[in-house]
């Protein structure tokens, strides 16, 4: 599709900005000559535009000078998944692969809320930061290259279709023509999830139509994953349509378990009442950060901003684990942060308003669960709900 290059934006320069550093694709071949690929890859280049996600590659501009047609984006530091895979022909870490797939979902499932479907996800379109981060390439370059027969992992350009797609990587639907849906990209997704698991492609790279013909089944479920985990994993295989998880959501919630946090409205009720000392309202002090924000190196800024965004991100989609996750990161870097602190009270207000607990051993639990996270122990609700129940038990 193109070519990358490391380039210096003169402006940020000039600004004395800290990385005046960008990356410029060039796009090459039957794309960059074809007379219509400009004004459909700017359509294209501006739906990546809108998707602002700490998950998805930042896209700045695309255009045109003469015969060149180029995209300028943010500059990553690190491997794309293809290169990720070809080292660790054995599968990586649970928790390398938990990270990725948490930031690959979190990516898809807000740019499916934006009714953009990536259509040509693959590992080489996904990048894992040397900080950990996660994220997805070429969304809307993908929508402007089109299939074919051919097999492997380049992607096949039609210039009289504009249209795209990776056998090894595109559902049945996609071969037939179909219009796009967050179906195409859970296929994908859960090829990807296999690959990075195990280190091989579930299918040995054969094509939907291929593989259905051939009447190929979801492989034996991988050591690697829980049961559960391996249920979303083989509901994103199924090569059939119907048999196949539609919505990224759902892949998120059974892959990763229950989102939300139970709830404890009734029980929390019975302590409020029976012991006055309980407050329900959060410190607006709180304990002070160890530094300032400022104070942190520049790349340690950069990580914690992003954190602290992903965080935010979870937290729209009720997605608390994650969010969670994300949070403890920024204590390891940026200890009592008042943004970490105050998303983190948001978690508990949510918490207390959901229905789930059942008993006051079943709050216990919670409560304990929820404090053995460093961020969530300076919560002063926490904190007075536990000694409540501490209080209630004597």
């Amino acid at each position: 599709m193109g070519t990358v290059y490391r380039a210096v934006d003169l402006r940020k320069e000039e600004a004395r900005d800290s990385n005046p550093h960008i990356a410029i694709k060039i796009l090459t071949g039957e794309l960059a000559q074809h007379a219509q690929s400009f004004i459909m890859l700017q359509r294209e280049a501006r739906k990546s535009q809108q998707l602002a996600h700490p998950n998805i590659i930042t896209v700045y501009d695309f255009d045109r000078d003469q015969d060149l047609v180029y995209m300028t984006m943010e500059e990553l530091d690190g491997q794309p998944l293809d290169e990720l895979i070809t080292a660790n022909p054995r599968g990586v870490s649970p928790e390398v692969l938990n990270n990725i797939l948490s930031g690959i979902t979190a990516g898809l499932e807000y740019a499916h809320s934006k009714q953009i479907i990536h259509s040509d996800l693959k590992p080489s379109n996904i990048f894992l930061l040397k900080s950990g981060e996660v994220k997805v390439l070429d969304f809307g370059i993908a929508r402007a290259a089109s299939g074919s027969s051919i097999a492997g992992d380049k992607t096949v350009f039609d210039a009289g279709e504009l249209g795209g797609l990776t056998p090894s990587y595109a559902s049945i639907e996609m071969f037939d023509g179909e219009d796009p849906t967050s179906g195409d990209d859970i296929y994908a997704l859960g090829l990807i999830a296999y690959e990075l698991a195990t280190g091989r492609h579930p299918y040995g790279r054969t094509p939907a139509p291929q593989a259905k013909a051939e009447g190929k089944q979801p492989p034996k479920k991988p050591e690697i994953f829980s049961k559960r985990q391996w249920r979303s994993i083989k509901g994103a295989l199924a090569l059939e349509t119907k048999e196949r998880l539609t919505d990224v959501s759902e892949f998120r919630r059974l892959y990763f378990g229950q989102s939300r946090l139970f709830s404890v409205s009734a029980v929390i009720l019975i302590l409020m009442i029976a012991t006055a000392s309980v407050t329900l309202y959060l410190s607006p002090d709180g304990e002070p950060a160890a530094v300032p924000f400022e104070s942190l190196p520049i790349d340690v800024q950069k990580v914690v901003t992003q954190q602290l965004q992903m965080a935010s991100e979870s937290l729209k989609f009720r997605d608390y684990n994650a969010a969670l996750f994300h949070l403890e990161r920024v204590n390891d870097l940026h200890r009592n942060s008042p943004e970490a602190l105050s998303l983190a009270g948001e978690i508990v207000e949510d918490w207390l308003v959901l229905d789930g607990a059942k008993s006051a051993g079943d709050l216990k639990k919670q409560v304990n669960n929820l404090l053995m996270y460093e961020v969530m122990q300076s919560n002063e609700k926490l904190q007075e709900i536990k000694a409540a129940m501490e209080r209630q038990a004597k």
